[in-house]
């Protein structure tokens, strides 16, 4: 079966979690356990779509070296579909630092290794291989997660939303560099967290959900976007959608259950596998509904973006839902 989801993730890498008591910068600090499997956003975006229904997202990723090597025979493992573009530097490591103990609960801290230098070659053989996706007829949706190489070139996303076709959907789930993927007027739906969207729209922080969604409809407005979702931690969720059979914007706060988070690596990635996998099949505040569920589920495992799909069911039950009032404009 081909997948209904190309996922483009172009920077995976092999993800080491340790997990230590206490951690103090600049002290020896010793890990009382660890773990070690495949991360990148792409990577734990399509784990996630995967787990929800089989076979239903191919990632598209370049590796390279012993690493890269590391992260598609995990991807095997899960038979999670993906598509591999060698590059000659290997696939970047990445570590992160978790706290065993809550009571002296330290934040998280993530060391991200350096990405590959993608020659152009590669660069073409990946858009190649994401265009040959895109045209088959299976494919409904197109989803761009996390950042791009800067060797492939400002207008790396840009030019796969181009690639757009009739019936298929642009789902993002980034906002560095994103400008010129924007201004191709080809994104569908946004997901993103409140922080970035107040960096990339250049906007101030706001208390209301209302005024927040005002900023939204104009953002997405002038980027001819449809939905955007915007996540907070643990915090209420805001979706904006325009309806086609309204003609006019909704809006909706979503509140996720509280929980005792064990690691909340690859919860924004999973929420948006949720979201975008949904989408195709209910309406769309069900389906970020879906997606808020999946990433709460999510950060209840060790693993990132590893859930039960039973739990994302009972977290489903205790999202709720809550329409905004949309003022006019003044």
């Amino acid at each position: 079966m081909a997948a209904r989801i190309i996922v483009v993730g172009a920077i995976p890498c092999v993800q080491e979690a340790l997990f230590l008591d206490d951690f103090v910068p600049g002290a020896v600090n010793r890990a009382k356990s660890k773990h070690k499997g495949f991360g990148g956003k792409g990577q734990l975006f399509a784990r996630a779509a995967n787990t929800i229904l089989a076979g239903s997202a191919e990632v598209v990723q370049f590796v390279g070296g012993t690493s890269g090597d590391f992260v598609r025979s995990s991807l095997d493992e899960l038979h999670i579909p993906h598509a591999d573009i060698p590059t000659a530097e290997p696939t970047r490591t990445c570590t992160t630092i978790l706290s065993t103990n809550p009571s002296a609960r330290f934040p998280e801290t993530e060391l991200v290794g350096v990405p590959p230098t993608i020659t152009s070659a590669e660069t073409e053989s990946f858009f190649e291989t994401v265009q040959s996706r895109v045209a088959r007829a299976q494919a409904r949706a197109v989803a761009l997660v996390g950042t791009f190489p800067e060797s492939c070139g400002v207008d790396f996303y840009a030019r796969i939303c181009k690639l757009k076709r009739e019936g298929a959907l642009i789902f993002v789930d980034s906002y560095r560099g994103l400008l010129p993927a924007l201004e191709t007027g080809c994104i569908d739906v946004l997901k993103i967290n409140k922080t970035e969207f107040a960096a990339l729209a250049q906007q101030q922080g706001t208390s209301s959900p209302a005024e927040t969604a005002r900023q939204v409809i104009t953002f997405a407005t002038r980027f001819s976007i449809t939905t955007v979702a915007l996540t907070d931690g643990g915090r209420p969720a805001l979706l904006v959608s325009h309806s086609k059979a309204t003609q006019s914007w909704e809006a909706w706060s979503l509140t996720v259950p509280a929980i005792t988070v064990v690691n909340a690596i690859g919860a924004g990635d999973t929420t948006a596998a949720g979201f975008l996998t949904m989408i195709l099949r209910d309406p769309v505040h069900e389906a970020f509904r879906w997606g808020l569920a999946a990433g709460s589920a999510s950060c209840l495992s060790p693993t990132p973006a590893a859930f039960e799909v039973e739990t994302m069911q009972t977290m489903y039950s205790a999202v709720t839902v809550t329409p905004l009032v949309l003022e006019p404009a003044s």
